[in-house]
């Protein structure tokens, strides 16, 4: 087994279908894995960073994949690479794609990973790692403590239903009071006009992505924030778009006499929904709209087979209180070469990690993601 590295962006744009077919066979396998995620954030957002994917050969055959990029550092005396997993902060969930048909061959893929990155003394920050994937098996796998140290951060806590056999089942451990508030409200918006909720298809997609961003700028403008630039705007409905080419996007909007009241942005992988943007007009703000979009999407989850809804990161309350989510941790992995100083080398890493996230959020986000972290660190106590 090998370890080939893209650096190119013609390269990674080619990777496409092997990626596509990896990500299949891949346990740990979600949107934020996904090569159009991937490949749309690097493109919108790496032009600063170098391009280090490194692709687990054997045989001819992709085995698997793990999206870096480099990102080069130079405050005098020092000058270092720090290397992170592609994504960023905007992406939920991080990791490493592996073809777990062969378990024995996975193993030994990560055991190949583990010497190239201790023989290029590589210092690696894995963000937004899942506890149940397999990369974070590597912070408690002793075959790695000889030639990596792994160090582990709490990044963030995402809440999930494991949806029961039958939505009567679901519904009956809901707070029956809530429900009936939830129906009587959705009775009220029927009053107002004809009510509907429509998905999406190529034909309206690109008028629904302006009724997105018209509802998203919008609530902005009324914070008196600046409107949402256009590079970013641009990644989602890129991204939106080519999701949508192969049928992964729930893009739906309840609509009142043909005009969008809330729309819901959500993505399909496998037996998984991931709940993942919800805007609304404020004008119906009495009406709960984003929780009668919840209701319903119920409904169409159990309609189409899946097994469980991902409410993904933030510690909003009504995702527990009001849905009985559960939750688990997401970490950060700080991995260097095991040597005299990896302790001191792991915590510098941190560090830099840390003060690049400052400058980017200012003192304001520093302050709520303290905040989010000790909300956090509350809700996995008491799960």
């Amino acid at each position: 087994m090998k370890v080939r590295v893209v650096s190119s962006a013609d390269d990674f744009y080619h990777l496409r279908n092997a990626w596509d077919q990896l990500l299949s066979n891949c346990r740990d396998g979600n949107t934020f894995l996904t090569w159009e995620w991937q490949y749309m954030w690097y493109k919108y957002f790496g032009s600063h960073r170098k391009l280090c994917v490194l692709v687990l050969e054997e045989d001819g055959e992709t085995v698997g994949i793990l999206p870096l990029v480099h990102l080069s550092r130079h405050k005098f005396p020092l000058s270092y690479t720090m290397t992170e997993t592609m994504g960023g902060e905007l992406s939920d969930y991080g990791g490493i794609i592996l073809d777990d048909r062969d378990q024995t061959r996975a193993d030994r893929a990560l055991e190949v990973l583990g010497r190239y990155l201790a023989g290029h003394r590589m210092i690696v920050v894995f963000n937004q790692v899942p506890e149940t994937s397999k990369l974070h098996a590597l912070a408690r796998d002793r075959r790695f403590s000889a030639t990596l140290r792994v160090t582990e951060k709490m990044a963030s806590v995402n809440y999930y239903v494991e949806l029961p056999p039958l939505l009567e089942d679901y519904y009956a451990s809901l707070n029956k009071k809530m429900l009936k508030n939830l129906r009587r409200i959705n009775r009220n918006l029927e009053k107002l006009g004809e009510l509907r909720i429509r998905r999406a298809t190529g034909d309206t997609i690109e008028n629904d992505l302006h009724s997105l961003w018209a509802l998203y700028n919008g609530k902005l403008a009324r914070k008196n924030l600046p409107a949402l630039d256009k590079g970013t705007r641009e990644f989602y409905s890129d991204f939106y778009r080519e999701l949508a080419r192969k049928g992964e996007l729930d893009f739906n909007l309840l609509e009142v006499d043909g005009s969008p009241v809330a729309i819901n942005v959500g993505f399909k992988q496998k037996e998984i929904y991931y709940f993942y943007m919800t805007m609304y007009d404020d004008r119906y703000y009495d009406y709960s709209p984003g929780n009668i979009i919840v209701l319903n999407q119920f409904r169409y989850l159990y309609d189409n087979g899946f097994k469980e809804m991902d409410f993904l990161r933030g510690d909003e309350s009504y995702k527990s209180k009001m849905w009985r989510a559960s939750s688990r941790q997401n970490s950060r992995l700080i991995v260097v070469k095991q040597q005299p100083l990896s302790g001191l080398i792991a915590r510098y890493a941190d560090l830099r990690w840390r003060f690049g996230y400052f400058r980017q959020h200012g003192l304001i986000g520093n302050y709520n993601l303290y905040v989010e972290r000790k909300r956090n660190t509350t809700a996995l106590a008491r799960t």
